[in-house]
């Protein structure tokens, strides 16, 4: 290969990360930004805020999520589940390193800061790749048990399928964008299914 295709081929590998892997911060169902259950080492920009609801079978999920800084995000998680009542949990997470061509993202946070239910400490990096697929993998205590990450990969225009291992089980899910604001979600963990969405201003 010569050394013009070379240059031609790594110019075409730059934008294919830069196309189809933007970071799109959004909720889980944790109250953190990220995918249904494990977070990303995404946070929302300043002055800016996401809110969702997600149902699973006994129990509903409402977060809100507030962009603080350059790299300080604040969420709150409202659960209502039919076995333990209603929980409101606190997280917080800090962008230690924004995401470029040829190094991850990094984060650090802590979710249930009041220990309501389990607290849990964790760092994470996200890394974009090429053909739209993004890989994210860290390490945590509490509902992490040491290990975590998951895999993303554009399905349709405006669709990301993800598969996470958050150290005990598996889940699988579906983004969709509606527009630049809106997000549809559903997938299974934990033995259950989940719907839902979210808004991001």
């Amino acid at each position: 290969m010569s050394s013009q295709s070379r240059i031609i081929w790594t110019c075409l590998a730059v934008l294919a990360v830069f196309a189809f892997s933007k970071a799109e911060a959004a909720p889980t169902l944790q109250g953190s930004t990220g995918l249904a259950n494990v977070v990303s080492a995404d946070v929302l920009p300043a002055h800016s805020f996401s809110i969702g609801r997600y149902n699973r079978p006994g129990e509903k999920n409402e977060v809100v999520v507030f962009g603080l800084g350059q790299a300080l995000e604040v969420g709150a998680l409202h659960r209502t589940a039919v076995e333990q009542g209603a929980v409101v949990r606190w997280n917080v997470k800090w962008a230690l390193a924004q995401e470029q061509i040829l190094r991850p993202g990094i984060a650090v946070g802590v979710e249930d800061v009041g220990a309501q239910a389990q607290r849990t400490t964790y760092a994470v990096a996200s890394k974009g790749l090429p053909f739209g697929l993004r890989l994210h993998a860290g390490v945590g205590n509490g509902r992490y048990h040491g290990l975590f990450g998951a895999l993303e990969a554009p399905l349709l225009p405006q669709t990301k399928l993800f598969l996470e291992q958050d150290g005990r089980q598996w889940s699988a899910g579906v983004r969709v964008s509606v527009g630049p604001d809106f997000r549809l979600d559903a997938g299974h963990y934990a033995g259950k299914t989940y719907v839902g969405g979210s808004y991001t201003y």
